[in-house]
């Protein structure tokens, strides 16, 4: 299964390694907050370079397999979390049950 969620950036974290210096993860999550999840694949180079904090606030899309229950928190995160756009015709996040 590969679905789709349009959560808010709420952070990002820099990267590690060869991506010192660039984009490693947003972090993102649902308008409701019981969602939370970093997102660290599928962004290009140009995207690692040039993403930062000017996305922090934003509708991001994200193709996930399943919501799974979050390690560190209550809250639920996302199974294979991958970025696919930055949404500029949307400004309200998904909340955790139209996910479900």
């Amino acid at each position: 299964n590969e679905l789709e969620a349009d959560l808010r950036v709420i952070g990002f974290q820099e990267g590690t390694g060869k991506y010192a210096g660039k984009l490693g993860a947003l972090t993102c999550e649902t308008s409701c907050g019981n969602l939370r999840v970093n997102v660290g694949s599928g962004f290009t180079e140009s995207q690692r370079e040039s993403i930062k904090e000017s996305v922090i606030g934003s509708i991001v899309t994200v193709k996930y397999n399943e919501i799974i229950s979050s390690k560190d928190s209550d809250r639920k995160s996302l199974f294979l979390p991958i970025f696919v756009e930055i949404r500029t015709d949307k400004y309200v996040a998904n909340t955790l049950e139209e996910l479900k």
